[in-house]
């Protein structure tokens, strides 16, 4: 976050009941200063 942007990251586990399953980035938003809305990076 900065004063400009705030950057949001939707990350996910393909398997919430396995123990190290990998972390993945799904999609990332950014919401600017004075812009309403978080739209993709």
């Amino acid at each position: 976050m900065t004063a400009d942007a705030w950057t949001a990251d939707c990350r996910v586990v393909d398997a919430v009941t396995t123990p190290g399953a990998p972390v993945r980035t799904r999609a990332t938003f950014v919401v600017e200063d004075g812009r309403p809305g978080a739209v993709p990076a």
